[in-house]
């Protein structure tokens, strides 16, 4: 359907944006490929869950300024199978595992 061609959402620097609209919006539009939330500092780990339950051919995801969470982030990692090299983008290194950093190629700024 015509939900299937939704493959990027950009909610660059869209601050008032709450986790509900960005949950229903990746349970809406399953195949996205790229999404960029930097700067939404209203998101938390919740979004990054509902990420990586909905979104299995996420290639790029763009966080940096907005969410905070090792679990939540490493979910994203673990069930994103299509995370490309580079794919995750976050400013806060230290909440991802370097194990999962490593074992999956994803560069965090920081950590290399």
């Amino acid at each position: 359907g015509a939900f299937q061609a939704v493959r990027t959402l950009d909610g660059f620097k869209m601050c008032t944006t709450s986790d509900n609209t960005i949950i229903e919006l990746v349970q809406r539009f399953q195949h996205l490929t790229c999404i960029d939330l930097r700067g939404c500092t209203r998101l938390t780990g919740a979004v990054l869950i509902a990420i990586a339950e909905n979104c299995p051919n996420l290639a790029s995801l763009d966080i940096r300024g907005c969410v905070k969470g090792d679990k939540a982030i490493t979910a994203v990692v673990e069930k994103c199978p299509n995370l490309l090299p580079n794919g995750l983008l976050h400013a806060h290194e230290s909440y991802i595992p370097s194990s999962k950093i490593e074992s999956r190629g994803v560069y965090v700024p920081g950590q290399m």
